[in-house]
């Protein structure tokens, strides 16, 4: 589903590891503008951790 950013230029990263009540997979995708490379990971990263913390 990052097609579009891709296409713009725009830095994404996709973070799994969510799931609905129903058990069904959920992710999120993080978008920052074209050139914050870093900050998309970084967000991810961070989001990643909340996630592992909150699930564990």
């Amino acid at each position: 589903m990052n097609k579009l950013w891709t296409l713009t230029g725009n830095p994404c990263v996709s973070i799994p590891g969510l799931t609905t009540a129903e058990g069904m997979p959920l992710g999120v995708t993080i978008v920052t503008r074209f050139g914050r490379d870093k900050d998309a990971l970084a967000i991810g990263a961070q989001l990643q951790h909340l996630i592992e913390s909150h699930v564990a």
